[in-house]
């Protein structure tokens, strides 16, 4: 399983607990990014590529309400109020 960002384990438990349902020879699951500060290890990750922080962030098609997906990078939100106050973070 492919998941763009994990963190709250949300989506990723029901998705897994689905597949698992199915009874399949094994389940795999990898992300592009991982907010670290936030996921628990409750599911075993095979793969997560990049560390993010516990901000909520945009670009590289995560987005806010629609905005900020189609950016080339990945930002945090720096400010409550406006999306467009972002700050480019490092990956």
């Amino acid at each position: 399983m492919l998941e763009d960002i994990i963190d709250n384990l949300i989506t990723i438990a029901k998705v897994t607990n689905d597949m698992l349902e199915k009874n399949p020879k094994e389940v795999k699951v990898t992300s592009m990014f991982l907010k670290p500060k936030i996921y628990k290890g409750v599911i075993k990750l095979d793969c997560a590529e990049v560390d993010v922080p516990s901000e909520f962030i945009v670009g590289y098609r995560l987005d806010i309400d629609g905005l900020g997906r189609n950016r080339n990078s990945v930002y945090k939100k720096i400010d409550s109020v406006s999306l467009w106050l972002l700050k480019k973070i490092k990956c």
